[in-house]
C-alpha cells in the first residue's frame, strides 16, 4: 500500500503529468461551460439580440411545455394545425418568412417535432428551395398520414438499413433493436441535452490523449534519469514497485475521468436542468435510429465507453513506457497506437482493417451507437458498441501485466 501510495503521488509530482491532468480537467470545463451558453444560442430576427444558453433553454422549455408529452397522432395533427395558423398572408414579411413573434408562437415550440415529421412523410427529403416550401408541405400532411406515421418510420428505417448493409443478418438485427424503440415518442425539450451527449464522447477521448502523455514517464522517466537503477535493486524495487505503478496509473486515470466528466455533466445539470434526458433519442435529432435508448441513456453509454477506452489508452501507454529509454519515445509510440491509427483506418477504405482498427482504444465515442458496424462469430451478429465494451478491457489484462513483466527484467546498468 505504502509503495502504491508512493506512486501515486509521483505522477502528481511531475511537471509533465500535473500540467497534461490540468490541460485536461481544463478541456471539460470549458466545453461545459461552452456547450451550455455558446454553443445554445437562438436569435429571433436580424433585429434582435441573440439569446444564450440558460436564457434559450428556459425559454425554449416554457414554449414546449404545453406539448410536452405522447407525439400521438392527435398531437402531431394538431401541431400541424398550428403550422397552418401561423403561416397566413398577415404574419409574413416582405421576403416570404414569418415575423419573428408569430414563428416563437406557432412555429418554435413544435419546431423538432414537425421536422422530424418532414423527415419520414416528405417525398423530397430535405431539398427545400425556400422555406416557404418546408412550410407548406408540413400543412399539407393529411390525416391519414400522420397516423401513419410511426409505421412509416419503421419503413423508413428498414429502407435506409437496406440501403447501408447487404447482410440480411445484420439487417434483421437492427430491426429487431428498433422494435425495442417504444412509440409514441415522449416530445420535449433535448436540444441543449443533445449536444451534450453528441459530444461528451469526442471530449473524453481528447482527454484520453492526455492522459498517455500524463503516463508516459511512469517507467521510461525512471530509466531516463536513472532512478531504475537504485529502485530496481531494493527488496521491493522489483514485482512489487512494478504493480504499485499499474495500480497507481488506473487508479488516477479513473479519480481524472470522474473529475473530468463529473465537472462536464455538473455543467450539463446546472445550465439546463435535466428536463428532456427522458426522452427517446428518436424524439430528437436521429429520429431514424434504430437505437433503443433515451438521451441519458446513451450520454452514459458514451461516459462508460469513454472510461474503458482511457483505461485501455494508458495501459498501452504503460506497455511502451516499459519498453523505452526515455519518455518521448513511450509518448510518440503510444500516441502512434491511440490517436494516428485510428486515424489511419478513417482514410483505408478495407472493411477488415477498418474494423480491426476500431477496436483500438480511443478510436470510437459516441457516434458508434449510430453506426452499423459488426462483427460475426460463430453465426452471430456481434455489434461494436458491444463489442467495444468487451474487447477494451482486454487491453489492461494483457498490456499492464506485460508493462510490470518488461520493467522487472530490466537490466540495471
Amino acid at each position: 500500500m505504502n509503495l502504491f501510495v508512493w506512486e501515486f503521488k509521483k505522477i502528481f509530482k511531475q511537471r509533465s503529468s500535473l500540467v497534461t491532468l490540468g490541460l485536461a480537467f481544463a478541456l471539460c470545463l470549458f466545453f461545459g461551460i461552452y456547450q451550455g451558453t455558446v454553443s445554445l444560442t437562438y436569435r429571433e430576427s436580424p433585429d434582435t439580440p441573440r439569446e444564450y444558453g440558460p436564457a434559450v433553454a428556459k425559454k425554449e422549455q416554457a414554449l414546449i411545455e404545453p406539448w410536452r408529452g405522447p407525439m400521438t397522432a392527435e398531437v402531431i395533427k394538431a401541431a400541424r394545425d398550428q403550422f397552418a395558423l401561423g403561416y397566413q398572408p398577415e404574419n409574413l414579411l416582405a421576403d416570404g418568412t414569418l415575423e419573428p413573434q408569430v414563428r416563437s408562437a406557432y412555429i418554435r415550440p413544435i419546431g423538432m417535432m414537425m421536422n422530424n415529421v418532414d423527415a419520414i412523410l416528405s417525398k423530397v427529403g430535405s431539398n427545400y428551395n425556400t422555406y416557404a416550401e418546408y412550410i407548406n408541405a408540413v400543412i399539407s400532411y393529411t390525416d391519414e398520414e400522420i397516423e401513419g406515421f410511426y409505421e412509416a418510420r419503421d419503413a423508413y428505417v428498414e429502407n435506409r438499413l437496406r440501403e447501408k448493409l447487404d447482410n440480411e443478418q445484420d439487417i434483421q438485427y437492427f430491426l429487431a433493436l428498433n422494435e425495442k424503440v417504444e412509440t409514441p415518442f415522449y416530445y420535449d425539450w433535448t436540444r441543449g441535452q443533445e449536444y451534450y451527449a453528441d459530444t461528451v464522447g469526442s471530449i473524453l477521448t481528447v482527454v484520453g490523449w492526455l492522459l498517455c502523455i500524463a503516463f508516459a514517464p511512469v517507467f521510461a522517466g525512471e530509466y531516463q534519469c536513472g532512478a531504475a537503477s537504485v529502485v530496481l535493486c531494493t527488496r521491493k524495487g522489483r514485482g512489487k514497485a512494478a504493480a504499485a505503478k499499474c495500480l497507481a496509473v488506473l487508479a488516477v486515470t479513473v479519480l481524472w475521468w470522474a473529475l473530468c466528466c463529473g465537472v462536464y455533466v455538473g455543467c450539463q445539470v446546472l445550465l439546463l436542468g435535466t428536463r428532456g434526458l427522458n426522452c427517446p433519442v428518436q424524439a430528437g435529432f436521429f429520429v431514424s435510429s434504430f437505437l433503443p435508448m433515451t438521451v441519458w441513456e446513451s450520454e452514459l453509454y458514451a461516459l462508460v465507453l469513454a472510461l474503458v477506452s482511457c483505461l485501455a489508452a494508458v495501459s498501452v501507454t504503460a506497455f511502451f513506457s516499459a519498453r523505452m529509454n526515455s519518455t518521448f519515445p513511450a509518448i510518440v509510440c503510444s500516441l502512434g497506437v491511440v490517436l494516428f491509427l485510428p486515424m489511419l483506418g478513417s482514410f483505408l477504405k478495407i472493411e477488415a482493417v477498418q474494423k480491426v482498427l476500431a477496436l483500438l482504444p480511443l478510436a470510437k465515442d459516441y457516434s458508434v451507437l449510430f453506426n452499423t458496424q459488426t462483427f460475426h462469430l460463430f453465426g452471430r451478429v456481434l455489434w461494436m458498441p458491444v463489442v467495444l465494451l468487451v474487447v477494451l478491457p482486454l487491453y489492461m489484462v494483457v498490456f499492464l501485466p506485460l508493462a510490470g513483466r518488461i520493467y522487472t527484467r530490466h537490466q540495471v546498468r
